[in-house]
C-alpha cells in the first residue's frame, strides 16, 4: 500500500513538473513577459528616455542641462551659454524624430512648450547693405582675416543687421547667444512636430527661423556659426543643411529655393566628400539621406557611402570606447537603414557599420540610467533622489557619470535609427 502511494505522489510530482515547464515555455513565448534589466528593449529605452525629458522640463520650456553624480554639480539653468542651447534645440529635434514613431502625449506638450519658448526668445536678423557688399567682394570667404577683424566688424555693426522678419533662435535676448546650429535644429524639430500632428501653429516660425539661417549664409559658403562670428563650422553646416533638406521634403519651394538648395548641395559634396570629418559626419550624413530620397540623385549615395567608408576607416574596431558613443554611430545607423532600403544591405561596407553600430550600442545601452546605476556609480546612494529625476537619461560614462541633456538626445535618436536599420534590440 506504502509503495503504491508513494508511486502515485511521484507521478503527481512528474505532472506537475511537466505542466510548471510547458507554463514556463509557454510564457517565453508571450510577448507579456516582463522584460528583464539587463534585456530591456530598445523601444522601452527610448520611451525612458523620452519620459526624462518630459519629466525633467523646466517651467522655461527648457531640460536640466546636466548633472555629475560625482560632485552634484549642474549647469545653472538660468543662465546658459549658446553652445547649451543648441543642444537643448538637439533634445527638441530627437523629440520630434520619436513623434513620427509614437503617438505620445506627454512628449507631444513637451515639444509644443519648448517650440513656444523658442519663438519668444529669437531676436530680429538680417544682410544690412554692408555686409551685402561685403560678401559680394568675398570678404566673407577670408575666414583667416577673423582674429584681427572680427571684433571691430562686430562692434561697428557690420557683421549683421538687428531688423526684419528674419529670426535667430537665443536666450537671454543676447545676440552673441543666438547661434546657427540652435536655429537649423528648432526648424527641424518643428517641422517634426508638424509632421507628426498635422498642426501648423509654428509654420510661420519655421519660415522666420530659415530666413534666419538665410542671413548667416555666406555666398558660395558655408553658414557662419553665429551672428558675431565670421566663421562656418562642420557642425553648423551640417544641421543647416539637414533643416533646409527636410524644409524641401515637407513644404518644396520654388524654382529659387530650388537653386539654394543646389547649390548649397554641391558646396557640402565638394567640402566633405573627399576626407573625414567626425564633426559634419553624423548630422551630414542624415541631411544627405533626406536628400538623397528627395531627388533621388545618385550624387548622393556615393557622398553618403564615401563619407561612410572615410568614417569607419579611422575607427579602431578592436579599442571601443567605454564611454558614450551614440553622437558618433547615429549617423552610421542613418547610413545603414538607407542602404537597406537601397537593397544593398549585404553590401561589405553595410555589413562592416552594421556589426560596429551593434558593439558600440552594447556598450552605451549600460550608460543608461536605471535602478542599477545606483550600484555601479561610487556616490550613486548620495544622490539617489536625483538617480529617480534622471532615470532614463544617458550619462557619459560609468567613471564620469556626468548625465547632459545632449547625451540622451543623440542615444534616442540612434536607437531611433536602429529600428530602420534592423539592428535594434
Amino acid at each position: 500500500m506504502t509503495n503504491s502511494k508513494n508511486t502515485l505522489n511521484a507521478l503527481i510530482n512528474a505532472l506537475i513538473l511537466t505542466a510548471t515547464a510547458l507554463v514556463s515555455l509557454c510564457l517565453c513565448a508571450s510577448d507579456k513577459v516582463p522584460i528583464q534589466p539587463s534585456l530591456v528593449s530598445d523601444t522601452n529605452r527610448a520611451h525612458r528616455a523620452v519620459d526624462q525629458l518630459v519629466r525633467t522640463q523646466l517651467t522655461s520650456g527648457l531640460f536640466p542641462y546636466d548633472f555629475d553624480f560625482t560632485t552634484g554639480n549642474e549647469t545653472d539653468m538660468g543662465n546658459i551659454e549658446g553652445i547649451n542651447l543648441v543642444r537643448q534645440t538637439g533634445a527638441a529635434f530627437a523629440l520630434g524624430e520619436y513623434l513620427t514613431h509614437f503617438d505620445h502625449g506627454p512628449a507631444r506638450k513637451t515639444l509644443k512648450v519648448f517650440l513656444k519658448n523658442s519663438i519668444s526668445n529669437s531676436l530680429p536678423v538680417s544682410k544690412g547693405y554692408t555686409q551685402r557688399t561685403l560678401e559680394w567682394l568675398g570678404f566673407y570667404n577670408r575666414w583667416q582675416l577673423w582674429h584681427s577683424l572680427r571684433q571691430p566688424l562686430y562692434k561697428m555693426g557690420l557683421l549683421f543687421s538687428k531688423q526684419g522678419s528674419a529670426q535667430l533662435v537665443s536666450t537671454g535676448n543676447d545676440y552673441e547667444r543666438a547661434w546657427a546650429g540652435a536655429t537649423a535644429l528648432s526648424i527641424i524639430a518643428a517641422i517634426k512636430y508638424h509632421e507628426a500632428t498635422g498642426d501648423t501653429q509654428f509654420n510661420d516660425a519655421i519660415n522666420h527661423w530659415k530666413d534666419g539661417l538665410l542671413a548667416l549664409k555666406v555666398p558660395r559658403r558655408g553658414f557662419r556659426e553665429a551672428p558675431h562670428f565670421l566663421t562656418e563650422n562642420p557642425y553648423v553646416n551640417a544641421e543647416a543643411w539637414l533643416a533646409f533638406a527636410e524644409l524641401e521634403r515637407i513644404f518644396p519651394g520654388d524654382d529659387d529655393s530650388k537653386a539654394f538648395l543646389s547649390e548649397l548641395d554641391q558646396y557640402m559634396i565638394q567640402t566633405y566628400g573627399n576626407n573625414h570629418n567626425q564633426r559634419f559626419y553624423s548630422w551630414g550624413m542624415m541631411a544627405a539621406v533626406v536628400r538623397a530620397e528627395v531627388t533621388g540623385d545618385e550624387r548622393f549615395t556615393d557622398f553618403i557611402y564615401r563619407m561612410t567608408k572615410f568614417y569607419l576607416d579611422v575607427q579602431n574596431d578592436t579599442n571601443l570606447p567605454n564611454y558614450n558613443s551614440c553622437a558618433s554611430v547615429e549617423g552610421l545607423a542613418t547610413f545603414v537603414a538607407f542602404m537597406h532600403e537601397q537593397g544593398r544591405e549585404k553590401d561589405p561596407l553595410v555589413l562592416r557599420a552594421s556589426d560596429y553600430v551593434v558593439q558600440i550600442m552594447d556598450i552605451n545601452r549600460k550608460l543608461q540610467i536605471d535602478k542599477r546605476t545606483v550600484e555601479a556609480l561610487p556616490n550613486g546612494k548620495r544622490f539617489v533622489e536625483k538617480l529617480k529625476d534622471h532615470r532614463g537619461a544617458f550619462i557619459m560614462s560609468l567613471k564620469e557619470p556626468l548625465m547632459q541633456v545632449d547625451l540622451t538626445q543623440h542615444c534616442l535618436n540612434t536607437m531611433l535609427r536602429m529600428y530602420a536599420a534592423g539592428l535594434a534590440r
